[in-house]
């Protein structure tokens, strides 16, 4: 018998139907703040350096990884340009999250593209960034951006 609990406000942005499971979960682990970034495996000493995969010279950390990199702005940029919305100029993922309840909630089809979009953007850029990491493999925004529109 499971406990009844009340769901957290962003459940149904992660998942609903016609979501793409790993892109589900890759975005559950975003609202959890639960990727490794290197800045978090830096702090518990499992690497020595955590200047961002996409070449900026920053450190990786969340926020910088999916908002601040000029790397994945540009994925942004055009994925929301697919969804007929604008660049936010502040980004964070905490910005983010507040954006998506309040537009991409329901059923018409313009919020399950957007739905869709978030979670295929984090995804992939999340993909991207391990690609280089572990493979030595970097590809442009533009093929990053060609992914998402695939999926």
């Amino acid at each position: 018998i499971r406990a009844s609990h009340s769901g957290v406000p962003w459940a149904k942005i992660v998942w609903f139907k016609g979501a793409i499971p790993r892109h589900a979960f890759c975005l559950w682990l975003s609202f959890h703040k639960a990727h490794l970034t290197k800045d978090k495996l830096q702090n518990i000493g499992l690497i020595q350096c955590s200047l961002c995969s996409f070449g900026c010279g920053q450190q990786e950390s969340m926020n910088h990884l999916f908002f601040e990199c000029p790397f994945t702005k540009s994925v942004w940029s055009k994925v929301l340009e697919f969804n007929i919305c604008p660049f936010p100029t502040a980004c964070s993922w905490d910005s983010t999250a507040s954006w998506a309840l309040g537009r991409t909630k329901g059923r018409q089809f313009h919020r399950w593209m957007r739905r869709v979009g978030l979670a295929a953007t984090v995804y992939h850029s999340w993909r991207e960034r391990n690609s280089r990491i572990f493979r030595h493999v970097a590809t442009s925004p533009s093929q990053v951006v060609d992914r998402i529109a695939f999926d």
